[in-house]
């Protein structure tokens, strides 16, 4: 079934489960959206007309159903970009869950089990990749996956688990895949396993890890991918601190990550596209070994954000994002952000993202419940 059959399935799904609920007057709802007006500038180093623009307006429609066992939840988004001159709508998320005590029924599309590093997800198998460019969480991918799910969970004294079974369908069936997790908590301590399937691939193992300390603040937290009879080994560590004390009146978090790719690229990157003609490279796990560091200040709604992944291979390049985010009212904010990569024009970071800079101003007006 192509994504075009699987859009208008879902639509029609929703739209069902709507029709339905508004006939019992059990169900609740939430409408919520929000308006965003958006003006870019990026510097292009070798294009003859380097300072360029790309203005865009977004739409995005959430409704989410409540009854009784039953959710449904969509997002639609309208988008009109100048560059691309055109009106283009989307479904980023739209499904359907069934839970009782124990067992839960997923039908849809979403993201599903995202991991929980920053800068990079090696455990994440299933979602498309998020952009390193942007510290703005919308910005960096908020698309989801058509999948089926069922899980069963519950309590064996004081840890909680959860397995779940997952199929992501395709147009060509060799393309499906299959997922098992396993998901375990106790106290403080999360960890989740995955084995993933693919017709004429190895199978694909990774999992996740995290550890919230009770006596300092700390989170220590780290994934893992690699493939069965491959060294294609990535992994991340990573720390965040939250201290209790305060900064001018408000409050900072700190996060810091290391990220390996053992099957990494061994050639210089202008001759990377020889090497793999049409294939888009993942910035930022090209090579060997890489660092982020992040800071984020919260002071009376304004929120303060800074950014640094670098490469500590011989490439050396790196990126620099940034955001600062200002509540105008209870419904609309205002942000400033944008990126800076830095190294040599030959280097990964400036010879993938092509841009000297970039830097837009946001206006978001939020409406509904």
């Amino acid at each position: 079934m192509g994504n075009g059959k699987k859009l208008l399935l879902t639509v029609l799904m929703i739209s069902s489960l709507l029709l339905v609920s508004r006939g019992d007057c059990t169900a609740s709802y939430q409408e919520y959206g929000k308006l965003g007006i958006t003006l870019k500038e990026s510097e292009y180093p070798h294009d003859p007309i380097p300072h360029q623009f790309d203005n865009s307006v977004l739409l995005d429609y959430n409704l989410q159903i409540n009854e009784g066992n039953l959710i449904g939840c969509f997002k639609l988004s309208a988008n009109y970009s100048q560059n691309q001159d055109g009106l283009f709508f989307s479904l980023a998320k739209g499904y359907v869950t069934y839970q009782n005590e124990f067992l839960s029924f997923e039908l849809g599309k979403n993201r599903v089990l995202n991991g929980v590093g920053y800068a990079w997800n090696p455990a994440d198998i299933m979602n498309p990749k998020k952009s390193p460019l942007y510290r703005d969480e919308e910005k960096r991918s908020d698309e989801g996956v058509f999948f089926t799910s069922l899980s069963y969970y519950g309590f064996l004294n004081s840890l909680a688990y959860e397995v779940r079974g997952i199929m992501l369908p395709a147009a060509d069936r060799r393309q499906s895949k299959g997922v098992l997790s396993t998901k375990l908590a106790w106290q403080s301590l999360e960890t989740l396993f995955l084995v993933g399937f693919q017709k004429d691939e190895q199978p694909v193992y990774a999992g996740t890890g995290r550890f919230s300390c009770t006596e300092l603040p700390f989170t220590l937290y780290g994934e893992f991918r690699n493939y069965e009879m491959k060294t294609d080994w990535k992994y991340l560590l990573g720390i965040q601190y939250n201290p209790s004390f305060t900064v001018f009146g408000g409050n900072i978090q700190a996060q810091l990550e290391y990220f390996r790719n053992e099957n990494s690229y061994r050639h210089d990157v202008v001759d990377y596209y020889a090497y793999y003609p049409g294939e888009t490279p993942v910035l930022g796990e090209l090579y060997e070994n890489y660092a982020y560091v992040g800071l984020t200040y919260y002071s009376l709604g304004l929120i303060t954000s800074c950014g640094v992944i670098k490469n500590l291979d011989q490439d050396g390049s790196g990126m620099i994002n940034y955001l600062l985010t200002y509540p105008l009212n209870n419904e609309s904010t205002i942000s400033l952000g944008g990126y800076l990569p830095f190294g040599r024009d030959v280097d990964e970071f400036p010879y993938f993202i092509d841009r000297n800079y970039e830097i837009y101003l946001t206006l978001s007006i939020a409406f509904g419940d």
